[in-house]
């Protein structure tokens, strides 16, 4: 798996997005539909990472909640550093200490999502990991 070739890769990128709460998924579902990109939810982390081992789509992006049954957040996302890709991920939580944030990004954490979200809270979010600065992300292989 790897980058589209067809000039507009960001729209499509599948992001996968893992809360708990099912009435959050659906919200966060819409959401990231009308911002273009197909979408798949889990309420189960296990059952994400489960998803993005075995996935034979791209992958552009993982949304993730830090509290979760089975497995954090911040779980999942070692876990998916662990796999042969490099998918950039965001905790989704209440707002963090300053100091928990640096342990977050010093975990592999790309960027933070505050709950509860806004549109374009979540638009910028998704928008600074699929558009960082161009020239270090053409260097960079990306995606699942």
């Amino acid at each position: 798996m790897g980058k589209n070739t067809d000039g507009d890769d960001n729209a499509a990128q599948e992001i996968v997005f893992v809360d708990d709460m099912p009435q959050l998924l659906a919200i966060a579902e819409g959401m990231l539909s009308k911002l273009g990109h197909p979408v798949r939810c889990f309420a189960n982390p296990l059952d994400a990472l489960a998803y993005i081992g075995k996935a034979t789509s791209e992958i552009g992006l993982l949304i993730t909640d830090q509290s979760m049954p089975a497995m954090t957040g911040l779980e999942l996302i070692g876990a998916v550093r662990e796999l042969p890709c490099e998918l950039p991920s965001v905790l989704s939580t209440s707002v963090p200490e300053p100091a928990a944030v640096d342990d977050y990004l010093a975990r592999g954490v790309n960027a933070i999502l505050p709950k509860p979200f806004t549109m374009s809270e979540l638009e910028a979010v998704v928008r600074s990991q699929f558009e960082p600065d161009m020239a270090y992300a053409q260097s960079q292989p990306s995606g699942c």
